[in-house]
């Protein structure tokens, strides 16, 4: 086991003694800080290596949900819904029509956009990829009731609601 994985592997004393911390705020926000680097870390690399396990990337994982969900759709908005412009988009796309993963739908006249849709062979790699990441959200949440498990989803929602940025008006 290297340093590091040792590291992760310890809870401080004060987490789990049960007697009050007296850390500085800024001592605590550090160790969640970096629990939660470390969990976000690990739940990449283990969706990246069961991706690749079914010769898929996060973003062709990405495409194949979004078009589960909404069904056949235009480029364009397929891109959009994965935060990307047309132009990445239609590189990757092609690669996934190659591997027979999407089709697109032939073109109805010149200059229209076309439309993407899921291929029963996509199909059928992401239900595998979806059981699979059933199987990683149980063994995140193994250790975890339910009670905690919905306490835990809260408190990440009202983190990351501060970290959303703050818009502000158009000057007029």
């Amino acid at each position: 086991m290297s340093s590091r994985d040792a590291m992760h592997d310890t809870e401080p004393e004060a987490l789990t003694s049960g007697k009050p911390d007296h850390r500085s705020e800024q001592s605590l926000a550090l160790e969640i800080r970096l629990r939660l680097l470390d969990v976000s870390h690990r739940m990449r690399t283990a969706i990246d290596n069961q991706l690749a396990a079914l010769a898929l990337s996060r973003a062709r994982y990405q495409v194949l949900a979004v078009l589960e969900d909404s069904g056949a759709t235009y480029i364009r908005l397929l891109a959009h819904r994965c935060g990307v412009t047309p132009s990445p988009m239609l590189r990757l796309l092609q690669g996934m029509v190659e591997a027979q993963l999407v089709r697109l739908a032939p073109r109805a006249r010149h200059g229209q956009t076309r439309v993407v849709e899921l291929c029963p062979f996509g199909k059928g790699l992401l239900r595998h990829a979806h059981d699979w990441m059933e199987s990683l959200d149980r063994q995140l949440l193994t250790h975890l009731s339910h009670a905690e498990r919905e306490e835990l989803a809260r408190l990440l929602e009202r983190c990351s609601r501060g970290l959303r940025p703050v818009r502000t008006p158009d000057p007029e």
